[in-house]
Protein backbone atom coordinates (compact mmCIF):
# COMPACT_ATOMS: atom_id res chain seq x y z
CA UNK A 1 0.00 0.00 0.00
CA UNK A 2 1.35 3.28 -0.74
CA UNK A 3 -0.28 4.45 2.37
CA UNK A 4 1.17 3.39 5.70
CA UNK A 5 -1.15 2.25 7.96
CA UNK A 6 -2.98 5.44 8.92
CA UNK A 7 -2.66 6.92 12.32
CA UNK A 8 -6.71 7.26 11.87
CA UNK A 9 -8.59 4.60 11.65
CA UNK A 10 -11.46 3.36 9.30
CA UNK A 11 -13.31 0.32 9.83
CA UNK A 12 -15.89 -0.75 7.32
CA UNK A 13 -15.35 -2.95 4.32
CA UNK A 14 -18.37 -2.54 1.80
CA UNK A 15 -18.21 -4.00 -1.57
CA UNK A 16 -19.73 -1.42 -3.32
CA UNK A 17 -21.57 -1.50 -6.98
CA UNK A 18 -20.22 1.58 -9.66
CA UNK A 19 -22.90 2.66 -10.62
CA UNK A 20 -25.27 -0.63 -11.23
CA UNK A 21 -28.60 -1.35 -9.54
CA UNK A 22 -28.14 -3.49 -6.83
CA UNK A 23 -31.70 -4.47 -6.79
CA UNK A 24 -31.19 -7.89 -4.62
CA UNK A 25 -34.75 -7.82 -2.44
CA UNK A 26 -34.81 -6.30 0.38
CA UNK A 27 -31.97 -7.40 2.67
CA UNK A 28 -29.45 -8.54 -0.18
CA UNK A 29 -29.05 -11.51 0.89
CA UNK A 30 -28.28 -13.36 -2.07
CA UNK A 31 -25.42 -11.05 -2.90
CA UNK A 32 -23.03 -13.34 -1.58
CA UNK A 33 -21.09 -11.59 0.60
CA UNK A 34 -19.18 -13.70 3.75
CA UNK A 35 -18.89 -16.34 1.16
CA UNK A 36 -14.91 -15.50 0.81
CA UNK A 37 -12.20 -14.74 2.81
CA UNK A 38 -12.27 -17.61 5.90
CA UNK A 39 -16.17 -17.98 5.73
CA UNK A 40 -19.13 -16.55 8.45
CA UNK A 41 -17.72 -18.21 11.86
CA UNK A 42 -19.09 -16.02 14.66
CA UNK A 43 -16.91 -13.72 16.30
CA UNK A 44 -16.68 -14.53 20.29
CA UNK A 45 -19.03 -12.85 22.62
CA UNK A 46 -16.13 -11.99 24.83
CA UNK A 47 -13.79 -10.44 21.70
CA UNK A 48 -14.26 -6.37 21.83
CA UNK A 49 -15.39 -4.67 25.04
CA UNK A 50 -13.19 -3.26 27.55
CA UNK A 51 -13.94 -5.60 30.78
CA UNK A 52 -13.37 -4.72 34.06
CA UNK A 53 -13.43 -7.54 36.60
CA UNK A 54 -13.27 -4.91 39.36
CA UNK A 55 -16.46 -3.87 39.35
CA UNK A 56 -19.58 -5.57 37.76
CA UNK A 57 -21.81 -2.37 37.66
CA UNK A 58 -19.38 -0.76 35.43
CA UNK A 59 -18.10 1.94 37.94
CA UNK A 60 -14.31 1.81 38.83
CA UNK A 61 -13.77 0.83 43.14
CA UNK A 62 -10.27 2.57 43.16
CA UNK A 63 -10.10 5.76 44.69
CA UNK A 64 -7.32 6.76 42.71
CA UNK A 65 -7.06 6.23 38.52
CA UNK A 66 -9.08 4.04 36.61
CA UNK A 67 -10.11 0.37 36.23
CA UNK A 68 -7.77 -2.34 34.82
CA UNK A 69 -9.44 -4.01 32.13
CA UNK A 70 -9.16 -6.81 30.11
CA UNK A 71 -9.49 -7.18 26.07
CA UNK A 72 -9.68 -10.12 24.01
CA UNK A 73 -9.04 -9.76 19.95
CA UNK A 74 -9.55 -13.31 19.24
CA UNK A 75 -5.94 -14.65 19.79
CA UNK A 76 -4.04 -12.37 22.41
CA UNK A 77 -5.58 -11.12 25.39
CA UNK A 78 -4.39 -7.33 26.23
CA UNK A 79 -4.45 -6.34 29.90
CA UNK A 80 -4.34 -2.48 30.70
CA UNK A 81 -3.12 -1.58 34.06
CA UNK A 82 -2.58 1.73 35.04
CA UNK A 83 -1.14 0.66 38.90
CA UNK A 84 2.45 2.26 37.80
CA UNK A 85 1.23 5.25 36.82
CA UNK A 86 -2.54 6.42 37.96
CA UNK A 87 -4.96 7.27 34.31
CA UNK A 88 -1.91 5.86 32.40
CA UNK A 89 -2.48 2.36 31.33
CA UNK A 90 0.75 -0.02 30.60
CA UNK A 91 -0.22 -3.08 27.81
CA UNK A 92 0.31 -7.12 28.59
CA UNK A 93 -0.22 -9.32 25.84
CA UNK A 94 -0.77 -13.10 26.29
CA UNK A 95 -2.30 -15.60 23.98
CA UNK A 96 -5.48 -17.34 25.34
CA UNK A 97 -7.86 -19.99 23.96
CA UNK A 98 -11.77 -19.93 24.10
CA UNK A 99 -14.25 -22.54 22.67
CA UNK A 100 -17.14 -20.13 22.14
CA UNK A 101 -19.66 -22.92 20.95
CA UNK A 102 -18.62 -24.94 24.08
CA UNK A 103 -18.56 -21.86 26.32
CA UNK A 104 -14.96 -22.67 27.74
CA UNK A 105 -12.23 -19.55 28.08
CA UNK A 106 -8.67 -20.17 29.46
CA UNK A 107 -6.42 -16.57 30.14
CA UNK A 108 -4.05 -14.91 31.79
CA UNK A 109 -5.86 -13.37 35.36
CA UNK A 110 -4.42 -10.37 37.17
CA UNK A 111 -4.62 -10.39 41.17
CA UNK A 112 -4.57 -7.48 42.76
CA UNK A 113 -0.73 -7.13 43.69
CA UNK A 114 -0.57 -7.61 39.80
CA UNK A 115 0.31 -10.97 39.26
CA UNK A 116 -0.89 -13.10 36.31
CA UNK A 117 -1.98 -16.72 36.40
CA UNK A 118 -4.01 -18.37 34.09
CA UNK A 119 -7.44 -19.60 34.58
CA UNK A 120 -9.76 -21.64 33.22
CA UNK A 121 -13.59 -22.05 33.20
CA UNK A 122 -16.54 -21.91 31.23
CA UNK A 123 -18.12 -18.90 30.76
CA UNK A 124 -21.77 -16.69 29.45
CA UNK A 125 -22.02 -12.81 28.59
CA UNK A 126 -25.21 -11.45 29.17
CA UNK A 127 -26.73 -7.92 28.29
CA UNK A 128 -22.87 -6.55 29.07
CA UNK A 129 -21.50 -8.66 31.73
CA UNK A 130 -19.18 -11.43 31.44
CA UNK A 131 -19.27 -14.47 34.01
CA UNK A 132 -16.54 -16.87 34.20
CA UNK A 133 -16.99 -19.44 36.65
CA UNK A 134 -13.03 -20.48 37.48
CA UNK A 135 -11.61 -23.37 39.31
CA UNK A 136 -8.88 -21.47 41.36
CA UNK A 137 -10.57 -17.70 41.83
CA UNK A 138 -14.33 -18.64 42.04
CA UNK A 139 -16.68 -16.77 39.75
CA UNK A 140 -15.10 -13.83 37.84
CA UNK A 141 -17.91 -11.19 36.65
CA UNK A 142 -16.64 -8.71 34.20
CA UNK A 143 -18.56 -5.30 33.28
CA UNK A 144 -18.50 -3.95 29.88
CA UNK A 145 -16.65 -0.56 30.10
CA UNK A 146 -16.03 0.44 26.70
CA UNK A 147 -19.08 3.22 27.09
CA UNK A 148 -16.75 4.79 29.82
CA UNK A 149 -15.38 7.75 27.92
CA UNK A 150 -12.14 7.91 30.27
CA UNK A 151 -11.42 4.55 30.37
CA UNK A 152 -11.43 4.20 26.03
CA UNK A 153 -9.55 7.34 25.99
CA UNK A 154 -7.24 5.57 27.99
CA UNK A 155 -6.94 2.54 26.23
CA UNK A 156 -6.46 4.21 23.28
CA UNK A 157 -4.12 6.06 24.14
CA UNK A 158 -2.38 3.60 25.35
CA UNK A 159 -2.67 1.46 21.81
CA UNK A 160 -1.03 4.08 20.42
CA UNK A 161 2.24 4.49 22.49
CA UNK A 162 2.78 0.66 21.99
CA UNK A 163 2.25 1.28 18.43
CA UNK A 164 -1.16 -0.84 18.32
CA UNK A 165 -3.32 0.43 15.06
CA UNK A 166 -5.96 -1.99 13.49
CA UNK A 167 -8.25 -1.10 10.50
CA UNK A 168 -10.26 -2.68 7.93
CA UNK A 169 -9.43 -3.32 4.24
CA UNK A 170 -11.50 -3.80 1.99
CA UNK A 171 -11.10 -5.31 -1.49
CA UNK A 172 -12.85 -6.60 -4.73
CA UNK A 173 -11.19 -9.13 -6.36
CA UNK A 174 -14.41 -11.42 -6.54
CA UNK A 175 -16.42 -11.16 -9.83
CA UNK A 176 -19.16 -11.97 -7.94
CA UNK A 177 -19.35 -9.91 -5.45
CA UNK A 178 -18.41 -6.43 -4.43
CA UNK A 179 -15.89 -5.59 -1.78
CA UNK A 180 -18.24 -4.85 0.94
CA UNK A 181 -18.39 -4.05 5.28
CA UNK A 182 -22.34 -3.73 5.99
CA UNK A 183 -23.59 -2.94 9.57
CA UNK A 184 -27.36 -3.72 9.52
CA UNK A 185 -28.69 -1.18 13.03
CA UNK A 186 -30.84 -4.64 13.68
CA UNK A 187 -28.16 -7.09 13.93
CA UNK A 188 -27.23 -4.73 16.84
CA UNK A 189 -30.62 -4.24 18.36
CA UNK A 190 -30.93 -0.76 16.86
CA UNK A 191 -34.21 0.78 15.68
CA UNK A 192 -34.00 2.86 12.38
CA UNK A 193 -32.05 5.90 12.46
CA UNK A 194 -34.50 8.80 11.38
CA UNK A 195 -31.50 11.51 12.22
CA UNK A 196 -28.01 10.49 12.15
CA UNK A 197 -24.46 11.60 11.34
CA UNK A 198 -21.72 8.83 10.37
CA UNK A 199 -17.72 9.69 10.73
CA UNK A 200 -15.21 7.43 9.35
CA UNK A 201 -11.72 7.71 8.41
CA UNK A 202 -10.69 6.25 4.97
CA UNK A 203 -7.99 5.74 2.15
CA UNK A 204 -8.89 5.10 -1.65
CA UNK A 205 -5.93 3.81 -3.38
CA UNK A 206 -4.50 1.31 -5.52
CA UNK A 207 -3.44 -1.53 -3.74
CA UNK A 208 -0.19 -2.82 -5.04
CA UNK A 209 -0.44 -6.48 -4.14
CA UNK A 210 -3.90 -6.66 -5.44
CA UNK A 211 -4.87 -9.69 -7.89
CA UNK A 212 -7.70 -8.18 -9.35
CA UNK A 213 -8.30 -6.65 -12.81
CA UNK A 214 -6.43 -3.08 -13.35
CA UNK A 215 -8.98 -0.69 -13.28
CA UNK A 216 -10.51 1.62 -10.99
CA UNK A 217 -14.35 1.26 -9.60
CA UNK A 218 -16.09 3.67 -7.32
CA UNK A 219 -15.76 3.22 -3.38
CA UNK A 220 -19.12 4.14 -2.05
CA UNK A 221 -20.50 4.52 1.85
CA UNK A 222 -23.96 4.25 1.73
CA UNK A 223 -27.17 4.69 3.50
CA UNK A 224 -30.03 2.65 3.34
CA UNK A 225 -33.65 2.48 4.61
CA UNK A 226 -36.28 -0.43 3.72
CA UNK A 227 -34.12 -2.43 1.52
CA UNK A 228 -30.32 -2.50 -0.35
CA UNK A 229 -31.52 -1.69 -3.57
CA UNK A 230 -30.62 2.27 -5.33
CA UNK A 231 -33.79 2.86 -4.93
CA UNK A 232 -33.90 2.75 -1.22
CA UNK A 233 -30.75 4.93 -0.29
CA UNK A 234 -31.11 7.42 1.63
CA UNK A 235 -27.79 9.02 0.40
CA UNK A 236 -24.54 8.13 -1.17
CA UNK A 237 -21.10 9.10 -1.24
CA UNK A 238 -18.69 7.94 -4.41
CA UNK A 239 -15.43 8.37 -5.39
CA UNK A 240 -13.40 7.59 -8.27
CA UNK A 241 -9.94 8.87 -9.68
CA UNK A 242 -10.41 11.83 -7.80
CA UNK A 243 -13.58 13.00 -8.15
CA UNK A 244 -16.34 13.39 -5.58
CA UNK A 245 -20.19 11.97 -6.81
CA UNK A 246 -23.32 11.51 -5.31
CA UNK A 247 -26.38 9.09 -5.95
CA UNK A 248 -29.71 10.73 -6.51
CA UNK A 249 -32.99 9.29 -6.86
CA UNK A 250 -32.47 8.61 -10.72
CA UNK A 251 -29.96 6.48 -9.77
CA UNK A 252 -27.20 8.31 -11.40
CA UNK A 253 -23.79 8.98 -9.82
CA UNK A 254 -23.47 12.78 -9.86
CA UNK A 255 -20.12 14.46 -9.21
CA UNK A 256 -19.63 17.72 -7.26
CA UNK A 257 -17.29 20.50 -7.07
CA UNK A 258 -14.10 18.94 -5.33
CA UNK A 259 -11.40 16.76 -5.18
CA UNK A 260 -9.49 14.52 -3.11
CA UNK A 261 -5.68 12.75 -4.00
CA UNK A 262 -5.37 8.66 -4.60
CA UNK A 263 -4.02 8.05 -1.27
CA UNK A 264 -4.97 10.46 0.46
CA UNK A 265 -6.55 10.44 4.10
CA UNK A 266 -10.03 11.46 4.21
CA UNK A 267 -11.97 12.78 7.37
CA UNK A 268 -16.18 11.93 5.91
CA UNK A 269 -18.84 12.47 7.73
CA UNK A 270 -22.65 12.16 6.47
CA UNK A 271 -25.32 13.91 8.35
CA UNK A 272 -29.06 13.16 7.85
CA UNK A 273 -32.59 13.75 8.60
CA UNK A 274 -36.28 13.59 7.51
CA UNK A 275 -35.59 15.27 3.71
CA UNK A 276 -32.03 15.66 4.42
CA UNK A 277 -29.02 14.34 3.38
CA UNK A 278 -25.30 16.18 3.39
CA UNK A 279 -21.74 15.01 3.61
CA UNK A 280 -18.15 16.59 3.40
CA UNK A 281 -15.33 14.78 2.49
CA UNK A 282 -12.06 16.90 4.39
CA UNK A 283 -12.90 20.21 3.24
CA UNK A 284 -16.00 19.52 0.40
CA UNK A 285 -18.81 19.95 1.30
CA UNK A 286 -22.69 18.86 -0.48
CA UNK A 287 -26.15 19.11 0.31
CA UNK A 288 -28.88 17.15 -1.77
CA UNK A 289 -31.99 18.86 -2.37
CA UNK A 290 -34.49 17.24 -0.63
CA UNK A 291 -36.37 15.84 -4.07
CA UNK A 292 -32.77 14.07 -4.44
CA UNK A 293 -33.22 11.69 -1.94
CA UNK A 294 -34.02 8.28 -3.23
CA UNK A 295 -35.75 7.06 -0.33
CA UNK A 296 -36.46 9.72 2.16
CA UNK A 297 -37.14 7.56 5.66
CA UNK A 298 -34.69 5.84 8.30
CA UNK A 299 -31.67 4.66 7.95
CA UNK A 300 -31.32 0.56 8.34
CA UNK A 301 -28.19 -0.19 6.54
CA UNK A 302 -24.79 1.54 6.63
CA UNK A 303 -22.21 0.10 4.18
CA UNK A 304 -18.54 0.85 3.10
CA UNK A 305 -18.58 -1.09 -0.68
CA UNK A 306 -15.78 -1.25 -3.73
CA UNK A 307 -16.26 -2.22 -7.02
CA UNK A 308 -19.16 -4.22 -8.56
CA UNK A 309 -20.65 -7.74 -8.91
CA UNK A 310 -19.53 -8.10 -12.28
CA UNK A 311 -15.73 -7.49 -12.60
CA UNK A 312 -12.98 -7.27 -10.05
CA UNK A 313 -10.46 -4.42 -9.17
CA UNK A 314 -7.03 -3.31 -8.15
CA UNK A 315 -8.13 -0.55 -5.57
CA UNK A 316 -8.51 -0.76 -2.05
CA UNK A 317 -10.18 1.16 1.12
CA UNK A 318 -8.94 1.42 4.41
CA UNK A 319 -10.94 2.44 6.88
CA UNK A 320 -11.25 3.56 10.68
CA UNK A 321 -12.62 4.90 13.47
CA UNK A 322 -16.36 4.49 12.39
CA UNK A 323 -18.82 6.31 14.58
CA UNK A 324 -22.60 6.26 13.95
CA UNK A 325 -24.90 8.66 16.07
CA UNK A 326 -28.29 9.24 16.32
CA UNK A 327 -30.38 11.78 17.67
CA UNK A 328 -33.79 10.65 17.82
CA UNK A 329 -33.99 10.99 21.73
CA UNK A 330 -33.36 14.58 21.11
CA UNK A 331 -29.89 14.76 21.58
CA UNK A 332 -26.80 13.52 19.69
CA UNK A 333 -25.87 10.05 20.85
CA UNK A 334 -23.18 7.44 20.18
CA UNK A 335 -25.05 4.61 19.28
CA UNK A 336 -22.02 2.43 17.56
CA UNK A 337 -17.95 2.71 17.22
CA UNK A 338 -15.31 0.95 16.20
CA UNK A 339 -11.37 1.58 15.62
CA UNK A 340 -10.96 -2.06 14.61
CA UNK A 341 -7.91 -2.27 17.39
CA UNK A 342 -10.27 -5.21 19.53
CA UNK A 343 -9.62 -7.24 16.49
CA UNK A 344 -6.90 -9.75 15.80
CA UNK A 345 -5.23 -9.04 12.97
CA UNK A 346 -6.74 -11.15 10.22
CA UNK A 347 -9.80 -11.29 11.03
CA UNK A 348 -12.57 -11.35 8.45
CA UNK A 349 -15.69 -8.88 9.24
CA UNK A 350 -18.31 -10.79 8.28
CA UNK A 351 -20.08 -11.55 11.76
CA UNK A 352 -21.30 -9.66 14.38
CA UNK A 353 -21.57 -6.65 15.18
CA UNK A 354 -21.03 -6.91 11.39
CA UNK A 355 -23.69 -8.68 8.85
CA UNK A 356 -22.86 -11.38 7.41
CA UNK A 357 -23.21 -10.00 3.52
CA UNK A 358 -20.41 -8.26 4.28
CA UNK A 359 -17.39 -9.44 1.99
CA UNK A 360 -13.41 -9.53 1.67
CA UNK A 361 -13.31 -6.70 4.57
CA UNK A 362 -10.40 -8.15 6.88
CA UNK A 363 -8.93 -6.51 9.44
CA UNK A 364 -4.80 -5.21 9.52
CA UNK A 365 -2.91 -3.01 11.14
CA UNK A 366 0.17 -3.19 13.54
CA UNK A 367 0.54 -5.33 16.59
CA UNK A 368 3.82 -4.81 17.93
CA UNK A 369 3.62 -6.00 21.47
CA UNK A 370 5.28 -9.30 22.35
CA UNK A 371 2.86 -11.74 23.45
CA UNK A 372 4.46 -12.90 26.82
CA UNK A 373 4.30 -16.51 26.32
CA UNK A 374 3.35 -17.21 22.47
CA UNK A 375 1.35 -20.33 22.27
CA UNK A 376 3.20 -23.40 21.93
CA UNK A 377 6.25 -21.57 20.01
CA UNK A 378 9.18 -23.69 18.56
CA UNK A 379 12.73 -22.93 20.07
CA UNK A 380 15.18 -20.83 17.31
CA UNK A 381 18.12 -21.97 16.92
CA UNK A 382 20.72 -20.46 19.08
CA UNK A 383 22.72 -17.83 18.60
CA UNK A 384 25.69 -18.59 16.96
CA UNK A 385 24.25 -21.58 15.63
CA UNK A 386 24.83 -20.76 11.77
CA UNK A 387 23.60 -23.47 9.18
CA UNK A 388 25.52 -21.13 6.35
CA UNK A 389 26.44 -17.51 6.16
CA UNK A 390 27.96 -17.82 2.96
CA UNK A 391 31.78 -16.88 4.09
CA UNK A 392 33.18 -20.04 2.27
CA UNK A 393 32.01 -19.04 -0.99
CA UNK A 394 33.83 -17.45 -3.88
CA UNK A 395 31.73 -14.41 -4.67
CA UNK A 396 30.22 -14.42 -7.67
CA UNK A 397 29.57 -17.81 -7.96
CA UNK A 398 26.05 -19.42 -8.54
CA UNK A 399 25.10 -20.50 -4.94
CA UNK A 400 23.90 -24.05 -6.77
CA UNK A 401 27.58 -24.18 -7.77
CA UNK A 402 29.26 -23.29 -4.47
CA UNK A 403 27.52 -25.65 -2.85
CA UNK A 404 25.55 -28.81 -3.33
CA UNK A 405 23.36 -27.86 -0.63
CA UNK A 406 21.60 -25.48 -2.63
CA UNK A 407 19.88 -25.50 -5.50
CA UNK A 408 18.23 -22.90 -8.16
CA UNK A 409 15.82 -22.09 -10.71
CA UNK A 410 15.08 -19.81 -13.36
CA UNK A 411 19.04 -18.91 -13.74
CA UNK A 412 18.78 -17.46 -17.28
CA UNK A 413 20.24 -14.68 -19.50
CA UNK A 414 18.10 -14.33 -22.63
CA UNK A 415 16.11 -11.90 -24.73
CA UNK A 416 14.39 -11.08 -22.15
CA UNK A 417 16.84 -9.83 -19.09
CA UNK A 418 18.87 -11.76 -16.82
CA UNK A 419 18.26 -13.60 -12.93
CA UNK A 420 20.90 -14.33 -10.70
CA UNK A 421 20.84 -16.16 -7.34
CA UNK A 422 24.44 -16.32 -6.47
CA UNK A 423 27.16 -15.46 -3.56
CA UNK A 424 28.11 -11.69 -3.32
CA UNK A 425 29.90 -9.29 -1.56
CA UNK A 426 28.04 -6.17 -1.94
CA UNK A 427 26.42 -6.71 1.42
CA UNK A 428 26.42 -9.14 3.99
CA UNK A 429 25.05 -8.78 8.13
CA UNK A 430 28.34 -9.64 9.99
CA UNK A 431 30.84 -11.12 7.77
CA UNK A 432 31.76 -10.19 4.39
CA UNK A 433 29.55 -12.02 1.56
CA UNK A 434 25.70 -13.11 1.54
CA UNK A 435 23.20 -14.76 -0.74
CA UNK A 436 22.54 -12.52 -3.34
CA UNK A 437 18.69 -12.88 -5.49
CA UNK A 438 18.46 -10.70 -8.81
CA UNK A 439 15.63 -10.57 -10.99
CA UNK A 440 16.19 -8.69 -14.40
CA UNK A 441 14.38 -10.72 -16.26
CA UNK A 442 10.93 -9.50 -17.79
CA UNK A 443 9.38 -13.20 -18.77
CA UNK A 444 10.73 -14.70 -15.34
CA UNK A 445 11.85 -14.95 -11.72
CA UNK A 446 14.68 -16.54 -9.71
CA UNK A 447 15.01 -19.00 -7.15
CA UNK A 448 16.96 -20.84 -4.61
CA UNK A 449 16.06 -23.74 -2.57
CA UNK A 450 17.80 -25.83 0.38
CA UNK A 451 16.03 -29.18 1.58
CA UNK A 452 15.55 -30.12 4.73
CA UNK A 453 17.46 -33.58 6.19
CA UNK A 454 13.69 -34.96 6.60
CA UNK A 455 10.23 -33.77 6.42
CA UNK A 456 9.64 -31.55 9.02
CA UNK A 457 6.05 -31.09 10.61
CA UNK A 458 7.51 -28.92 13.77
CA UNK A 459 10.42 -26.98 13.18
CA UNK A 460 11.97 -23.14 13.22
CA UNK A 461 14.22 -21.47 10.16
CA UNK A 462 15.91 -17.93 11.03
CA UNK A 463 17.53 -16.31 7.88
CA UNK A 464 18.66 -12.50 7.64
CA UNK A 465 17.08 -10.54 4.79
CA UNK A 466 18.04 -7.25 3.05
CA UNK A 467 15.22 -5.61 1.28
CA UNK A 468 16.31 -3.04 -1.04
CA UNK A 469 13.64 0.42 -1.19
CA UNK A 470 14.33 0.42 -5.06
CA UNK A 471 12.05 -3.07 -5.43
CA UNK A 472 8.66 -2.34 -6.76
CA UNK A 473 7.65 -5.94 -6.45
CA UNK A 474 7.73 -8.51 -3.29
CA UNK A 475 10.34 -11.01 -1.86
CA UNK A 476 9.22 -14.31 -0.57
CA UNK A 477 10.30 -16.61 2.28
CA UNK A 478 8.21 -20.09 2.29
CA UNK A 479 8.76 -23.49 3.56
CA UNK A 480 7.30 -26.47 1.96
CA UNK A 481 7.30 -29.49 -0.95
CA UNK A 482 8.90 -27.07 -3.59
CA UNK A 483 9.16 -23.98 -5.73
CA UNK A 484 5.76 -23.87 -7.54
CA UNK A 485 3.11 -21.72 -5.62
CA UNK A 486 1.24 -25.08 -5.15
CA UNK A 487 3.86 -26.41 -2.89
CA UNK A 488 3.85 -24.19 -0.11
CA UNK A 489 2.84 -24.58 2.89
CA UNK A 490 3.25 -21.18 4.78
CA UNK A 491 4.69 -18.13 3.23
CA UNK A 492 6.31 -14.86 4.03
CA UNK A 493 5.30 -11.89 1.53
CA UNK A 494 7.87 -8.49 1.44
CA UNK A 495 6.03 -5.85 -0.31
CA UNK A 496 7.38 -2.51 0.43
CA UNK A 497 7.07 -1.64 3.88
CA UNK A 498 4.76 -4.26 4.56
CA UNK A 499 5.75 -7.75 6.17
CA UNK A 500 2.62 -10.03 4.94
CA UNK A 501 1.58 -13.86 5.04
CA UNK A 502 0.20 -15.71 2.54
CA UNK A 503 -3.75 -15.85 3.12
CA UNK A 504 -5.22 -16.47 -0.29
CA UNK A 505 -7.40 -13.74 -2.07
CA UNK A 506 -6.12 -10.73 0.73
CA UNK A 507 -2.12 -11.11 2.70
CA UNK A 508 -2.57 -10.84 6.00
CA UNK A 509 -0.12 -8.19 6.83
CA UNK A 510 1.93 -8.52 10.14
CA UNK A 511 4.60 -5.16 10.15
CA UNK A 512 5.64 -2.79 9.25
CA UNK A 513 9.28 -2.49 8.30
CA UNK A 514 12.34 -0.39 7.09
CA UNK A 515 13.29 -1.14 3.84
CA UNK A 516 17.42 -0.76 3.42
CA UNK A 517 18.51 -2.50 6.55
CA UNK A 518 19.04 -6.49 7.58
CA UNK A 519 16.26 -8.27 9.52
CA UNK A 520 16.75 -11.56 11.23
CA UNK A 521 13.46 -13.49 10.49
CA UNK A 522 12.38 -17.00 12.20
CA UNK A 523 9.61 -18.62 11.13
CA UNK A 524 8.60 -21.66 13.88
CA UNK A 525 5.66 -24.42 13.27
CA UNK A 526 4.13 -26.95 15.46
CA UNK A 527 2.51 -30.25 14.88
CA UNK A 528 -0.54 -28.60 14.95
CA UNK A 529 -0.20 -26.17 12.28
CA UNK A 530 0.28 -23.12 14.28
CA UNK A 531 3.09 -20.84 13.26
CA UNK A 532 4.95 -18.21 14.94
CA UNK A 533 6.39 -15.19 12.80
CA UNK A 534 9.12 -13.04 14.59
CA UNK A 535 11.63 -10.29 13.44
CA UNK A 536 15.10 -9.59 15.23
CA UNK A 537 13.79 -11.83 17.90
CA UNK A 538 10.46 -10.38 18.62
CA UNK A 539 7.67 -12.02 18.13
CA UNK A 540 5.19 -10.22 15.69
CA UNK A 541 2.59 -12.82 14.93
CA UNK A 542 1.76 -15.89 16.97
CA UNK A 543 -0.60 -18.58 16.93
CA UNK A 544 -1.45 -18.41 12.65
CA UNK A 545 -3.49 -21.41 11.80
CA UNK A 546 -2.09 -23.21 8.51
CA UNK A 547 -5.49 -24.49 7.61
CA UNK A 548 -6.57 -20.41 7.23
CA UNK A 549 -3.99 -19.70 4.78
CA UNK A 550 -5.63 -21.64 1.89
CA UNK A 551 -2.19 -23.23 1.07
CA UNK A 552 -2.26 -27.05 0.84
CA UNK A 553 -2.06 -28.17 4.42
CA UNK A 554 -0.43 -32.04 3.17
CA UNK A 555 2.70 -29.90 2.16
CA UNK A 556 4.61 -30.69 5.44
CA UNK A 557 7.99 -28.73 4.90
CA UNK A 558 10.85 -30.43 3.35
CA UNK A 559 12.59 -27.06 2.45
CA UNK A 560 13.60 -23.73 2.60
CA UNK A 561 12.38 -21.45 -0.55
CA UNK A 562 13.48 -17.62 -1.39
CA UNK A 563 12.55 -16.17 -4.29
CA UNK A 564 12.16 -12.38 -5.31
CA UNK A 565 10.46 -10.07 -8.60
CA UNK A 566 7.63 -11.17 -10.76
CA UNK A 567 7.23 -12.43 -14.56
CA UNK A 568 6.50 -9.50 -15.97
CA UNK A 569 8.99 -6.91 -13.83
CA UNK A 570 12.77 -6.30 -13.96
CA UNK A 571 13.66 -4.76 -11.29
CA UNK A 572 13.91 -6.59 -8.08
CA UNK A 573 16.67 -7.41 -5.41
CA UNK A 574 17.53 -9.14 -1.77
CA UNK A 575 20.21 -9.83 0.11
CA UNK A 576 20.08 -13.33 2.45
CA UNK A 577 22.57 -13.85 5.32
CA UNK A 578 23.09 -16.50 8.10
CA UNK A 579 20.58 -19.43 7.42
CA UNK A 580 20.31 -20.67 10.67
CA UNK A 581 18.31 -24.11 11.44
CA UNK A 582 18.73 -28.13 13.09
CA UNK A 583 16.43 -28.70 10.34
CA UNK A 584 19.25 -29.24 7.53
Amino acid sequence: MKKTKLALAVALSAGLLAGCDFDVGPDSGSDGGGSEGGGSTPTSAVVGPLWNFEDASGASTQAIGLPNVYVFDGTNLKYYDDDATPNVYEIKVTPYTDDAEAGEITFTYYDEAGTGSEVSGTYTVDNGVLTVDTASEGVLIGADDTSNADIKAAVDAANADAGFNNYVQIIDTLDTDTGELRLKLSDIDLDPITSGKLTVDLVYQEDEDSIGDANSKNAYISFYASGTSTINMHGEIALEAGKIKYRDNNKALVEIVGSYEEGEELKIEANWDDGVFNFKVNDVEHSYAPNEIPENAPVEIIAIRLGDNGSTNNYEVLADNLEVYSNDSGSETLVFNDNFDGYAVGTVLNSSPYNNNSSEAVVVGDTPVEPADPVDPVDPPEEGDVTDDFESYTAGTLISDASSDWKTYNILDDEFGTTTAEVSNAKSNGGTQSLFLEDKNTDNKPFATRAFAAESAAGSVSIDAYFPSTNTKSTYINVGVGKNNSDRYFELNQSGTQLKYEAGDSDVKISDIVQDQWYTVTLAWTAEGKFTVSLDGQVIASDIDQASTGLTTTNIPTQLTLYTGDNGSNVNTAYFDNLASDLF
